[in-house]
Order: structure tokens, then C-alpha cells, then sequence
């Protein structure tokens, strides 16, 4: 079961960084993520499908903290200048116990126009 998450807007002219601690959203119980064999990040523009940032375990993605549920994100500035000012679509997902399973969908990412 995936959760419904929308983040504080980004620059286009910045670092995107987020650290995320994950609840099971049936139980509310912090989920362990010590069996996690992969994490991926997807995130796509909703009007054309076009997918724009693609992230995976130990490729942008890292758990700190498994114990305690805690993953952080990094995407670099030359990255984020690619993505005009609009909302953009996201998703979060694991490998658990050979199980595929959405952290986060539908997820919401608002990029804000960073100037010139």
C-alpha cells in the first residue's frame, strides 16, 4: 500500500535534497527497510509521460538509517535546470523479499522557475 505525498517546491536552479523517514501506512509503525534490496525514484512530467529523473539505491538514493525507515535523496543542480516550472509526478518504490511494492504514489514534486 503506497502513500499520497506532496513535497515543498524545488528551484530549478538548485540541489534537490530530501530525507524521508517511511511509515507502513497500514499500521503507522516505522518501516524497517533492513531487507531493502533496491530503492528507485522516478519522477515524470504528467502532460507528456516523458520520465525526467530516474534514481536507485546507492545512485542518488541512500539509506542512512534502516532501522529507522530514514532514506535521503540528491539530485545535482544540472539535473534540476532540465525540469521547467510545473508539478511534476513521482514515485517511490522497493524490492522487498523479492516483492516490488510503491512507497509513495501518486507523489507530487512543484519545480519552481529558479530566474535567470
Amino acid at each position: 500500500m503506497s502513500s499520497a505525498v506532496t513535497l515543498p517546491p524545488v528551484s530549478n536552479r538548485e540541489d534537490w535534497d530530501e530525507t524521508f523517514q517511511l511509515f507502513d501506512p497500514d499500521t503507522g509503525d516505522v518501516q524497517d527497510l533492513s531487507t531493502v534490496t533496491a530503492l528507485e525514484l522516478i519522477v515524470w512530467d504528467p502532460d507528456t509521460r516523458e520520465s525526467k529523473i530516474t534514481l536507485a539505491l546507492d545512485s542518488g538514493l541512500t539509506i542512512p538509517s534502516a532501522a529507522n525507515g530514514i532514506i535521503t535523496l540528491h539530485v545535482g543542480e544540472s539535473t534540476m535546470t532540465a525540469l521547467t516550472a510545473k508539478n511534476y509526478a513521482f514515485r517511490l518504490g522497493m524490492t522487498i523479499a523479492g516483492a516490488i511494492k510503491d512507497i509513495i504514489l501518486p507523489g507530487i514534486l512543484p519545480i519552481e522557475d529558479g530566474g535567470p
